[in-house]
């Protein structure tokens, strides 16, 4: 099934202190979970229901320049009499978590930590489901409840993962060390078949292969000379790592859905993820996010290195009733295709809900700040290619917003 959505309340402000949105004739509003004024140090991603590793159903910090969520949803009521809502939320950690779960971030190949948690992080996918929890809570206690139709996760930087992002492929740190070590038991069950898979390395699961480091970040030549199709037995290291990543990220995922089924009970509501943007395959989305980046010389797969393999198997999870995401990254300026990121046909084919964000650019940037604008006029003649192959091989992707 596709549908659509009509515009949201994430825009603030405007300067006479009315919000940013207008009535249409859609029926649904995307509203979302306000920025909070942490304490401290400024956060980007503080809200108001998760601090530390306090989280709970109720406003714990003031929103800092965005309008509350009784604001918005009394707004849209006021110019759009019986509207309805979709709730807008994420899993991003506070900085007060993580400057108390240190050891549970992303350690890159040369002993960096990054301030994103390890895909093998109990504890944090333990407490995104927390938040999740609260934040469903807490709108279902509201007086607009009842306008509540579904609500839409943007997961972690919408289901990308930063150090990928970033260009870090391996985690050292010690949640993924624990993993590593546990995941190659159970797959090789022997010493002998571990030893075979990894020719003859001396290696036992009391002393494993270690973790690789990137090969994509040596020297240049050594890179472009690198073999697109190889041997197992010359990268045995990495596909293991990428199972591993695939049944962490999986089971994560399945933590945070369940969490809203148990939140939701019996209510009629759908759950929609902004994440498993398999038509981005291949691409990286470095130069996308910093106007100073350059797409690299050679770069991982950004779904394969996010765990996001065999994501078909996610659809029966409870409190996954399907996907929302933007259209291509790459080509969404004017001239650009309209192509969801998100599996919109895997989605259809499995009587799920999928929604796309119809949220094109059609405005010049300043030059030193070229967030989501087109890099070629008209769009990116690349991009536009590869997104109409795919839009006319496509069962139909869904519309919106």
């Amino acid at each position: 099934m596709t549908a659509a959505v009509g515009d949201s309340c994430d825009q603030g402000f405007t300067k006479n202190g009315m919000l940013a949105v207008a009535p249409h004739h859609m029926g649904a509003y995307l509203i979302h979970i306000p920025r909070a004024k942490a304490k401290g140090d400024y956060d980007f991603f503080a809200g108001p229901f998760w601090v530390g590793d306090d989280i709970r159903p109720e406003i714990q910090l003031p929103p800092d320049n965005d309008p509350p969520l009784d604001e918005q949803a009394a707004h849209l009521e006021k110019i759009d009499p019986g509207s309805l809502l979709i709730i807008r939320l994420g899993i991003v950690e506070p900085k007060t978590w993580r400057d108390l779960h240190k050891d549970e971030l992303f350690v890159n190949d040369e002993g960096a930590v990054i301030d994103s948690p390890s895909l093998a992080s109990d504890l944090f996918w333990r407490d995104a489901a927390r938040q999740v929890r609260a934040v469903l809570g807490y709108c279902e206690s509201r007086p607009w409840a009842g306008r509540v139709i579904g609500y839409a996760n943007f997961m972690r930087f919408e289901g990308s993962h930063l150090p990928l992002i970033q260009g870090w492929l391996y985690d050292h740190s010690p949640p993924m060390q624990r993993a590593w070590r546990a995941f190659l038991r159970h797959k090789y069950g022997t010493v002998e078949r571990l030893d075979e898979a990894y020719r003859g390395a001396d290696v036992t699961f009391d002393r494993p292969p270690p973790i690789p480091k990137d090969a994509l970040r040596g020297p240049a030549p050594d890179v472009a000379s690198t073999l697109f199709f190889q041997r197992a037995a010359d990268n045995q290291a990495f596909r293991d790592y990428l199972e591993l990543s695939a049944e962490l990220f999986q089971k994560g995922f399945r933590r945070v859905a369940q969490a809203a089924a148990q939140a939701l009970g019996d209510r009629k509501r759908f759950v929609l993820y902004d994440a498993l943007k398999q038509t981005m395959a291949g691409r990286d989305n470095v130069s996308f996010f910093d106007p100073g980046a350059s797409m690299p010389l050679a770069f991982h797969d950004m779904l394969g290195g996010a765990g996001h393999i065999g994501v078909a198997r996610l659809f029966d999870s409870p409190g996954f009733d399907g996907l929302l995401t933007p259209h291509d990254y790459q080509a969404r300026g004017i001239g650009g295709v309209f192509q969801p990121e998100g599996a919109a046909d895997t989605c259809v084919l499995r009587g799920k809900l999928f929604l796309c964000e119809m949220d094109t650019r059609s405005y010049a940037n300043d030059p030193t700040f070229t967030y989501g604008a087109a890099r070629r006029t008209p769009g990116d003649p690349p991009a536009a290619s590869r997104a109409g192959s795919a839009a006319a091989t496509s069962i139909g992707p869904g519309y919106t917003a």
